[in-house]
């Protein structure tokens, strides 16, 4: 028999880990509430959760403290993050450490359910789609590493759910409002963000040059990775 997700709420709001508490536990999920950062650190090296819901702004240890720690012990397990600033700079801060995904405060319980269900969907997912290949550019989602001809190429966090939201539907474009939401968390935004963090993650692969169409953009359709991108 499978067992229910296990989802940690880590935020120093009592009153609002009641109400998430409630609304996970009638969705049938396990739930565990921490208040104090260092209670869960020291809780997750005895097990760790299916996905971590973490507030940014708490009194002793930020959430952005609390996601280098984890990363830093080789957690790789889904991270929301959730906080009253809620802005795109700051949810591509967070993203841009580690985070997963990101929600706003105040938050409907239909969104965080939502976004709940989109990372652990995700997650098992990213487990099929393990490697991409691109020319002589190998990116390893298991080990969450990229390397040319045996160089490692620096990548962010967020270039690795870029090019895994786009390689698992390789040959097929993806919209912008799409990829703005799986990725940044909102439904539509500023696309410059998008455009601009593209351009960014081409040139680090080396795909700015003639022969290397490795991220297209489709016009009136969003991006792709084609399938001669090989």
């Amino acid at each position: 028999m499978q067992h229910p997700p296990e989802i940690w709420l880590l935020d120093d709001d009592s009153d609002l880990r009641k109400a998430f508490s409630s609304t996970l536990l009638t969705d049938g999920y396990t739930v565990k509430e921490f208040g104090d950062p260092s209670e869960a650190l020291a809780r997750v090296d005895l097990g760790a959760p299916d996905l971590l819901i973490l507030d940014i702004d708490m009194p002793g240890m930020t959430g952005f403290e609390v996601l280098h720690e984890l990363k830093r012990r080789g957690f790789g397990f889904p991270v929301l993050m959730i906080t009253g600033v809620n802005d795109l700079d700051s949810r591509v801060k967070g993203l841009d450490a580690g985070a997963d995904g990101y929600v706003g405060k105040p938050c409907s319980a239909a969104e965080l359910t939502a976004r709940i269900r989109s990372l652990l969907r995700r997650f098992q997912e990213k487990a099929a789609v393990q490697e991409l290949h691109l020319g002589d550019l190998r990116v390893d989602f298991r080990s969450v590493t990229a390397d040319r001809g045996g160089v490692a190429v620096r990548l962010s966090p967020t270039d690795f759910r870029l090019l895994h939201l786009l390689g698992e539907s390789r040959g097929q474009p993806i919209s912008r409002d799409d990829i703005m939401d799986r990725i940044w968390g909102v439904v539509s935004g500023d696309s410059h963000v998008l455009d601009t963090h593209i351009w960014r993650l081409r040139s680090k692969l080396g795909d700015r040059e003639p022969g290397h169409p490795w991220i297209v953009s489709v016009p009136g359709k969003g991006y792709m990775i084609p399938h001669s991108g090989t």
